[in-house]
């Protein structure tokens, strides 16, 4: 209650997760913006008595400079994926980076691949939902076609 009092003005927050016996907590923003702007304002404020650091999550073993964020909506707008294809790319994406259960660059050009041979590809996010929020990969696709440019 107090972490949805402290960060709530930022934006809509999906959820709130505190790890057993550590130090840290997973504040999940609808908005990618609302989190940026909380880590621009709140870092160095004091939230339950203690001096809070706010920073962006990143997957373990990441060091890209591109975001999940962005690299999913670069891969949405490249294939013109409709809004609701779209977040919920975003928020599998997210979530699966967050818990590292998958191979990002794997999954990301696997999927690419499998949209470049649909001509609905965001009726084929709808389809995919299960394997993508799970972490399964997805294999290769098994028709070929370029990838529009």
């Amino acid at each position: 209650a107090k972490l949805q009092e402290a960060f709530g003005d930022f934006g809509h927050i999906l959820r709130v997760e505190v790890p057993h016996e550590q130090s840290h907590v997973y504040l999940e923003f609808d908005d990618r913006r609302d989190a940026e702007d909380a880590v621009a304002e709140m870092t160095g404020k004091r939230v339950c008595g203690r001096e809070v650091v706010v920073e962006i999550a990143r997957a373990k073993g990441s060091t890209s400079r591109t975001s999940v964020h962005d690299r999913v909506t670069e891969l949405a707008q490249r294939f013109r994926l409709d809004e609701t294809a779209t977040a919920q790319l975003l928020r599998s994406f997210g979530e699966r980076a967050r818990l590292a259960t998958c191979d990002l660059e794997r999954d990301l050009e696997q999927l690419a691949e499998h949209f470049a041979c649909s001509n609905k590809p965001s009726a084929l996010v709808c389809r995919m939902l299960t394997e993508i929020r799970s972490g399964q990969s997805f294999g290769p696709c098994k028709f070929k076609r370029d990838a529009p440019a």
